[in-house]
């Protein structure tokens, strides 16, 4: 049966193509010819399945299985991107041909991709073992070097230029670095002999410097401890005088207000109040004229700290009755936020004169004023669409009963003018009962070619004796029906 596509419409009319079923197969003619001119068959396909299909590679030391796979991946891109090429070339001729070229495009490069995406991932696989298996014996090798490094350094050896050098042994580092382990075992052990004879004269030095260094140390001990003695007493003393001191200025501190803080993890012990801080440390060792200008200063700050303290009262004071007046308005404490963003901080609303506060609210009476206008007119907008969505869903349902597409959207379809869209509808069920109608007489005249003489007999014999005959009044007609009657009641 021909196809129906009913287009978006053009001019205001709603355009109805009807697609005729030899057009459809001479658009398949026209791609399978164009395939076959450039040998894209189906025994090109069935041989690569044959061929590739099964093709594995057998571990990571199996090349030739490598190559092959490898190459035969190439073959299968190769058709590919053929296929690609001449479909896309092919769907260019025609808009109505497009869907057809497509199709035969995904169908065949899908098949001939299954096979290249398998091998191309057995080919990756066998690259990257092999990079595996290069990295872990470079890697070993790393291994290997810095361990022989370590043991050079345990004996102290030293690396000048290209060798390690320790006493009258030298090696070429890269000899250490790699040499096979019983080449290895023999510089280890020289490198280790020249260390143990090192270590040997170092031990004989020692002995001899720390019996110096002992006499030495019974003298300096004995001047050592008649100085502790004279330290204690004067250690003594200064305790007492910093006592005194510490208890004095601890008191000062306190009449300014301020209080020792509870001991904390990280935080020095200290005195305070707001932002002043005031160290014990400091206290007990600042001198005289320091500590002075340590509580002068603290003096200053604290007048600025009550100062701050009433003007943050009277910002809280102004800005508790402002923020109310301004509808939908709202703040963190520290920022302001209206319109669906920020406007200013909290210093700057309560910065403003009376007068311009004023000019602000009635500058967001208005704005929440047309905001919610707007939203009204959108809504009104909203439902409108809502109401021609809904049209359109109703009238694609009535295309659906005759299998008829719009080929456009729900809303669109409900834009169009009413008139408009009975005259198409109308001519898309016209169409709709013909190509019923054609399709109920070519099963009729099918079915009556099946049937035999005898057949086609008794379905007439049966139609005439299904006729209804009304009764006649005058008596030549009568006569005339009875003959009909007698006829037909004697068809067999």
């Amino acid at each position: 049966m021909a196809k129906k596509v009913i287009s978006p419409e053009e001019d205001g009319v709603l355009q109805v193509t009807v697609l005729p079923p030899e057009v459809e197969e001479m658009i398949d003619t026209e791609i399978d010819n164009s395939l076959v001119k450039q040998n894209v068959t189906e025994t090109l396909l069935l041989r690569l399945e044959t061929e590739y299909g099964g093709l594995k590679i057998n571990g990571p030391d199996d090349k030739e299985g490598y190559l092959t796979v490898q190459a035969a991946r190439k073959d299968c891109k190769g058709v590919r991107v053929l296929i690609s090429k001449i479909c896309k070339t092919g769907r260019a001729k025609a808009n109505a041909e497009a869907a057809k070229w497509i199709k035969k495009e995904k169908d065949l490069s899908g098949r001939v991709s299954v096979i290249e995406d398998r091998l191309d991932a057995d080919e990756t696989a066998y690259e990257q073992e092999r990079d595996r298996r290069k990295a872990l014996e470079a890697q070993k090798l790393e291994q290997q070097g810095i361990e022989r490094t370590t043991h050079m350094v345990r004996f102290g050896v030293v690396l000048e230029g290209g060798s390690w050098v320790l006493g009258n042994v030298s090696y070429e580092s890269i000899l250490v670095k790699s040499a096979d382990p019983e080449i290895y075992q023999t510089i280890y052990n020289d490198f280790e002999a020249q260390f143990n004879l090192n270590e040997a004269e170092k031990l004989e030095a020692k002995r001899k410097a720390e019996q110096a260094e002992l006499e030495l140390k019974q003298a300096q001990e004995n001047v050592k401890r008649q100085e502790k003695e004279l330290q204690e007493k004067q250690e003594k003393m200064e305790k007492q005088l910093k006592d005194l001191r510490l208890q004095t200025r601890s008191a000062t501190l306190e009449s300014l207000g301020m209080r020792k803080q509870v001991p904390r993890s990280g935080f020095p012990p200290a005195y305070v109040y707001s932002r002043i801080t005031v160290l014990v440390s400091d206290i007990e060792d600042k001198e005289d004229q320091e500590w002075e200008a340590i509580i002068d200063a603290a003096k200053e700050e604290l007048d600025k700290i009550k100062q701050e303290i009433a003007e943050l009262e009277r910002i809280r004071e102004v800005f508790s009755a402002r923020l109310p007046l301004l509808k939908e308005w709202s703040s963190n404490g520290q920022s302001v936020y209206a319109k669906g963003g920020i406007w200013g901080t909290v210093a700057d609303l309560v910065g403003i004169s009376d007068e311009q506060f004023e000019e602000l609210v009635k500058e967001n009476d208005a704005y929440l004023r047309e905001r919610n206008l707007q939203k009204e007119k959108q809504r009104q907008i909203d439902l409108e669409n809502a109401r021609i969505e809904g049209v359109g869903k109703s009238r694609r349902e009535m295309l659906k009963a005759i299998n008829g597409d719009a080929g456009i959207s729900d809303f669109e379809l409900g834009s169009v003018a009413q008139k408009e869209w009975e005259k198409d509808l109308g001519i898309a069920q016209k169409l709709h009962e013909k190509s019923q109608q054609d399709l109920a007489d070519q099963k009729e005249k099918e079915r009556q070619e099946l049937l035999g003489d005898k057949q086609r007999y008794e379905e007439v014999v049966a139609a005439i004796k299904a006729i209804s005959i009304p009764p006649f009044k005058s008596g030549p007609y009568r006569t005339k029906i009875g003959i009909i009657r007698a006829f037909i009641d004697g068809l067999k």
